[in-house]
């Protein structure tokens, strides 16, 4: 690599840290209004990298973790509520989580290897997709779980579908859930929140009307 190639690689990255803290600013801000609309009456719970870890502690080296790492935000799960008790499900209470996936390459190919070079993968950027997958969670009887262990992080997620009719994932617990997908490019118009909200309150009155 000579001189010009490697300014010009380097312009590229500093570029890119640029966009991306960019994107997450407007990710960050569509979450919000979506998720702080009165109609939803929704409190935030928690994040999660969906596919990679969490950034490790100053102490750990951070050289013998995956590089992916070091982008907690690139497919991510943020969590909301209104729960009154993160350890009860009690009528009416429902968990949304809307999962940001900025690359499918990465959250659908179950076999990426982490170590593998990022610029090397098979499934090209082009080839991709951004997403927002939006997952429904209730319970319809009074239940002593914790919200994200024992309910969120205790199943496996089912297919997203534009069908609104929930899935019971658990007859003893009486849990449901359900799910939508939507891509990013739909959610960049001005009416992209109040599109995202409508879906939600319909896809949770469905959750919460059964019998």
């Amino acid at each position: 690599m000579d001189n010009i190639e490697s300014k010009e690689l380097f312009n590229q990255v500093r570029s890119a840290h640029r966009l991306l803290a960019a994107y997450y600013q407007r990710i960050f801000q569509l979450l919000t209004d979506v998720s702080g609309d009165e109609r939803l009456g929704l409190n935030y719970y928690l994040w999660e990298p969906s596919d990679f870890s969490r950034p490790c502690q100053k102490q750990t080296n951070v050289f013998n973790r995956s590089a992916w790492d070091l982008l907690p935000g690139m497919n991510t799960n943020y969590l909301f509520h209104n729960a009154k008790d993160n350890n009860k499900q009690q009528s009416g209470e429902w968990m949304l989580d809307m999962c940001v996936i900025a690359d499918t390459g990465t959250h659908d190919n179950q076999n990426l290897d982490p170590l593998e070079d990022a610029l090397a993968l098979k499934i090209l950027p082009e080839n991709a997709n951004s997403i927002l997958r939006c997952y429904f969670f209730t319970a319809h009887k009074e239940t002593y779980l914790n919200w994200y262990d024992g309910f969120w992080n205790a199943y496996p997620y089912e297919e997203c579908s534009d069908v609104k009719t929930p899935k019971c994932i658990d007859e003893e617990h009486q849990l449901y859930t359900s799910g939508f997908e939507i891509s990013l490019d739909e959610l960049t118009g001005e009416n992209a929140k109040e599109l995202l909200v409508e879906k939600i309150m319909q896809f949770r009155d469905a959750l919460l009307q059964i019998e």
